[in-house]
């Protein structure tokens, strides 16, 4: 299989998994906020949201090392491995002491405080289960991730519906996510011992830390303000207005990121892709990135422009009218899908073409912003203006991001061509829907206006049928 084959192949099959994992999930937490209702969902995010944050203690952009050395094939893959394992058994006790005095000093009063300590297992394995997954993945291989994501996901599904049956507890309902996060541990430490025949020895080499360190401080500081930008906004929004106003605004955050398993299983594939040609092919390089640009605002088009059509209809026929409050927040986060679809290309092509400082001053940048636009718009407009802050962030990052692609590489006006006739077909879908919803029902009207845009793209010749045989050749190859 050639190597354009190869990032087909496995942006593909890491596509089919993600979106079954993605479809078990949302399906799984619209079913848990029915449940639970606006204030008892609020503080199941918030315990989940103050762990994530501080996660990005337990890697510190060493999984992304991992990824970018293992695939260009540098250092010694065995030695790599082992001391980045090292590695995190020290972030790991690190990430715990941190997590707990935040804990301690933040909710010493809230319900949430001992849910929280729970969320610290969990991110602590998911690290481990990130990095040994890394390693897989720097070979250009995302089968058994996928795998591995989908049984993750049934795990949840399966033991958090039998639950519903007895309980009510939100402890219970973290645990099923231990319970789920501790299998997939086990699941990608035995295929490393099977396959690849790695051990989890400890190992210690002074001038391969050194090494690391000077590589994964961009990635680490990144990753960094990227776990403040994504969770910054639910903690100010529940402090000042509680859990209710929270559990109302994650309603409207999940629906919309509830597709960024589309731009994460492209860049999955692609990163490691970016950074070979980065080595070795300029050319091919250059091709990828605009090929992944189009595909992607193909997808998050009509997603943006359906979604924001029937925001209500969909909160209302989802989350029934104890979350009518969600639908103006996820109309303005919805107009945001597009950008933060091409900024996932934007980033991973300058982290592969050694422009992690940019990339690291970029989301310092709109961390910044993000947080004084909540400071400034959560008070007065609660939900509405934690999403008007994240929407005006992600394209104030797809701005800069795409200013830094413009040194890297020649970009044409003429490049932007298919995605301005794709947003036209957007528009003229999301006219359809609009005058549609009177008289169909909301997922027949949804159907219609998909229906629609694919066939204005092969009508403006976005796409033809040689993306249809190119795409069907790699899989049976795969």
């Amino acid at each position: 299989m050639t190597n354009a084959q190869k990032i087909t192949s496995n942006t593909s099959w890491y596509l089919l998994a993600l979106i079954v994992q993605k479809l078990l999930s949302f399906g799984y937490f619209t079913i848990l906020a029915r449940f639970l209702g606006p204030e008892s969902y609020g503080q199941y995010q918030l315990a989940i949201n103050f762990a994530m944050m501080l996660s990005v203690i337990a890697d510190l952009g060493l999984s992304a090392v991992l990824i970018r050395e293992t695939a260009r094939q540098v250092i010694d893959q065995d030695k790599l491995f082992r001391q980045l394992f090292s590695l995190k058994i020290i972030l790991s006790i690190l990430t715990a002491v941190t997590i707990i005095i935040g804990d301690i000093l933040l909710y010493a009063n809230n319900p949430v405080r001992p849910l929280i300590y729970l969320t610290a297992l969990i991110v602590i394995i998911d690290s481990f289960t990130l990095l040994f997954y890394g390693f897989i993945r720097g070979q250009q291989n995302l089968r058994y991730e996928s795998i591995g994501t989908i049984i993750f996901q049934v795990i949840i599904l399966v033991f958090g519906l039998l639950l519903m049956q007895f309980s009510q507890s939100i402890l219970y309902f973290i645990l099923v996510v231990l319970a789920a996060s501790f299998f997939n541990f086990l699941y990608s430490f035995i295929l490393l011992h099977k396959k690849y025949n790695l051990k989890l020895t400890w190992y210690f080499d002074k001038q391969l830390i050194k090494n690391i360190l000077l590589i994964a401080w961009p990635f680490a500081l990144s990753a960094l303000f990227a776990k403040v930008y994504a969770y910054v906004d639910g903690l100010i929004l529940e402090n000042i207005h509680g859990a209710a106003s929270l559990g109302i605004y994650s309603v409207a955050y999940k629906v919309t990121f509830a597709f960024q398993f589309i731009p994460l299983a492209f860049v999955a594939a692609l990163y490691p892709a970016f950074a070979h040609y980065w080595q070795n092919d300029k050319t091919q390089l250059e091709k990828t990135l605009f090929k992944s640009i189009n595909y992607l605002a193909y997808i998050a088009l009509p997603i943006a422009m359906g979604i924001g059509t029937l925001a209500p209809f969909i909160i209302k026929s989802l989350y029934t009218s104890n979350y009518s409050g969600s639908a103006a927040p996820l109309q303005i986060l919805i107009a945001s899908l597009p950008f933060l679809f091409i900024n996932f290309a934007l980033s991973y092509f300058l982290n592969a073409t050694d422009r992690q400082r940019t990339n690291t001053l970029n989301l310092a940048l709109v961390m910044i912003l993000n947080i004084v636009l909540n400071i400034v718009l959560i008070p007065q407009w609660q939900a509405q203006g934690a999403a008007a802050a994240s929407t005006i962030s992600t394209v104030a990052l797809f701005c800069l991001n795409l200013a830094a692609v413009y040194r890297v590489t020649a970009i044409k006006l003429g490049n932007w061509w298919p995605i301005a006739k794709a947003t036209a077909a957007a528009l003229l879908m999301a006219t359809v829907v609009w005058y549609s919803s009177d008289f169909l029902n909301i997922w027949l009207d949804i159907i219609l206006g998909f229906a629609v845009y694919f066939i204005l793209l092969f009508i403006f010749k976005n796409i033809g049928r040689a993306d249809y045989l190119y795409l069907k050749a790699s899989l049976k190859k795969s």
